[in-house]
């Protein structure tokens, strides 16, 4: 299997996890990584800033001014994948 087939069935398979089931994951692979790659994530931090973020950008542009999350990321992915197949 090709390294692009095999990272693009990734994405797809992590993409329908959510997201409790996405940290999990990610702190399974944390332990394959050797030590000097690990990084330290700290979930509530991270999380903060996207709240303090999505504050700023409704009272700069209005409640309903963006679209579902989801639906950009299902863009943002479709556009990756047809680069990395080349439109196929």
């Amino acid at each position: 299997m090709e390294l692009l087939t095999i990272r693009a069935d990734l994405f797809e398979k992590i993409s329908k996890l959510n997201l409790q089931q996405q940290q999990q994951l990610l702190e399974v692979v944390d332990t394959m990584l050797p030590e000097q790659n690990k990084r330290e994530f700290d979930f509530e931090r991270w999380m903060e800033g996207v709240k303090e973020l999505g504050t700023k950008l409704e009272a700069k542009y209005g409640a309903n001014h963006f679209g579902r999350v989801q639906d950009i990321l299902d863009e943002v992915r479709e556009e990756r994948l047809n680069d990395l197949t080349g439109g196929r």
